[in-house]
């Protein structure tokens, strides 16, 4: 035997023994039942917990997500949890919208997307269903576009890329939660864009058993390394934004907030730099401009007060002649900043989604009274 035949028969005798392992620990991985999903279900709290995940953005490793170039991550199809193959929870439309509809297209994070309800509980859901049992002429379609752990930015890059495609009367936008979650290195606009090759290599592997357990394995690692390092928002003092209130000028609010979220007064910097979400928020509002829709933010609330930037999204909404949802004051007004509304510390619950519903129901009514939208 020559030399080369020796080497090449090393070679293969070599992969094949290295792929005969591979399947072995598929087929384990397979008769155990060990899917990402059980993870995802098992720490539902930790599913976007970006002070660990943010390094190298791989929610992979909880199921149900593909990495994508510029969003970072998007949905993959689900049918227990109703997310269609458009990638978006609820039924599926197509991008020219009929005539005679009112389209309402929401995007936010997780609270948004509802997690750890029934899609039929989401107030994306409910919405859409007293709306078409008011006394409007026009029906109306609310497409729930929300993803879980979105920040401002990943937002404004969905909303350009691919929700303006839906041709929306109006958007809701709810951020801000993910953007005040530590980064790990490098803030959300600092991370490059990995080549396509790449993202589909990762994609395609991720459907093996045995690549998303060695993803999970190295996550553990991570996690156990440096987790205890960053903030929970389950731990954020109540009274942290209470003196942003009082601050009535974006720029002077944008360099307070700056000074407040930098170290050393926290232990990293935020995904989203509190100037940068204004520019991200500003963008989405340039967008409804160019393209002719309403634009409507929503402040987050929660048990703790933990979302910062209720001030911030007041002041450019006067600023930029945009609307506005005070969620926050609606929930405080309500006495619903309690366990009675919420699964968790801000993710809202059957009743909290059904209140969320009740109370953007009672905004577009008044769009109505005043001549915006015609009966």
């Amino acid at each position: 035997m020559s030399k080369s035949n020796f080497i090449l028969k090393n070679l293969i005798l070599s992969i094949s023994s290295v792929f005969l392992f591979l399947l072995i620990i598929e087929i384990i991985l397979r008769l155990i039942g060990f899917t990402a999903e059980n993870k995802q279900k098992k720490y539902p709290n930790q599913l976007f917990r970006m002070g660990y995940l943010l390094k190298e953005v791989d929610p992979t490793v909880f199921g149900h997500y593909d990495k994508d170039r510029y969003l970072f991550w998007k949905l993959q199809l689900n049918s227990s949890e109703e997310v269609n193959s458009k990638r978006y929870r609820g039924v599926k439309r197509d991008y020219k919208k009929p005539a005679g509809i009112y389209r309402i297209i929401l995007i936010g994070d997780s609270c948004a997307y509802g997690l750890m309800v029934r899609n039929s509980d989401t107030y994306a859901y409910l919405l859409e269903k007293k709306l078409n049992n008011d006394s409007f002429r026009k029906r109306f379609e609310v497409l729930n576009m929300g993803v879980p752990g979105y920040s401002s930015l990943q937002g404004v890059r969905y909303l350009k890329g691919e929700v303006i495609k839906y041709h929306p009367d109006m958007v809701l936008v709810g951020f801000g939660f993910n953007d005040l979650c530590d980064a790990v290195n490098k803030t959300d606009k600092e991370i490059e864009t990995s080549p396509d090759w790449m993202i589909f290599l990762d994609n395609y592997l991720s459907k093996t058993r045995f690549y998303v357990f060695l993803k999970n394995v190295l996550y553990a690692f991570k996690e156990r390394l440096i987790g205890k390092s960053f903030r929970s928002f389950n731990n954020v003092d109540n009274n942290r934004y209470s003196d942003l209130e009082d601050i009535d000028d974006l720029p002077t609010l944008i360099q307070a907030q700056g000074r407040q979220e930098a170290p050393p007064l926290r232990s990293a910097l935020p995904r989203v730099l509190p100037g940068d979400y204004a520019e991200n928020i500003k963008e989405m509002i340039k967008v409804s401009n160019e393209y002719k829709f309403k634009l409507v933010l929503l402040t987050l609330p929660s048990i703790n007060g933990c979302f910062g930037y209720g001030k911030m999204l007041k002041l450019l909404s006067r600023e930029y002649h945009v609307g506005i949802i005070d969620l926050i004051g609606e929930f405080k007004m309500k006495v619903a900043n309690n366990q009675e509304y919420f699964v968790d510390n801000n993710h809202y619950n059957e009743k909290g989604h059904m209140l969320v519903a009740d109370i953007i129901e009672s905004y577009i009514k008044n769009l109505k009274l005043i001549g915006f939208l015609s009966k």
